[in-house]
């Protein structure tokens, strides 16, 4: 029966490689959504993405995005790195617009040169809108009402979206 049970612990107390892989990568990287996966198409989808975002930083000559990294993860899952310098106060319009000028360029990739688009950039619309926020906050237009607000908002992210196009 005690010889029974020490097997059973012994047991338990083994982990194997791929556990501590998986592990590392969590706490890392964070956990994976294991339900979403991407075909061939959609990892150069991503890459297009990534790689438009790194060429519309060094043609601006903007620091804010300074490399871009496509990690595999679990074999056909991805992860995209970007490593960004904090800035602490943003002190320019210019910097701004290059900014959204640059969080946009990637979707921008997707739908010229791949013709077709994938959920992947919804966080770069999501910063963009708050960088867009900053922007007439920075200028002073709290005075305006907030639907003028809110259309000064689409327009500085729609002319900023069409930019890269040109």
């Amino acid at each position: 029966m005690l010889q029974a049970e020490e097997n059973k612990e012994q047991e338990l107390q083994k982990i194997s490689s791929e556990t501590i892989i998986q592990a590392k990568e969590n706490v890392l990287l964070g956990i994976t959504n294991s339900s979403k996966t991407y075909n061939h198409k959609e990892k150069e989808i991503v890459a297009t993405h990534a790689a438009a975002k790194i060429i519309i930083s060094q043609v601006k000559n903007t620091h804010f995005l300074s490399s871009v990294s496509l990690i595999p993860r679990s074999s056909d899952k991805i992860l995209t790195l970007f490593a960004k310098e904090q800035t602490p106060n943003i002190l320019l319009k210019e910097t701004l617009i290059q900014e959204i000028t640059i969080l946009l360029a990637g979707k921008v990739a997707e739908e010229v040169i791949c013709e077709k688009t994938i959920d992947k950039a919804c966080s770069d619309f999501v910063e963009a809108f708050h960088k867009s926020q900053e922007l007439t906050r920075f200028f002073g237009y709290n005075s305006i009402s907030v639907k003028d607000k809110e259309d000064l908002q689409r327009d500085i992210l729609k002319n900023v979206f069409l930019m890269p196009k040109l």
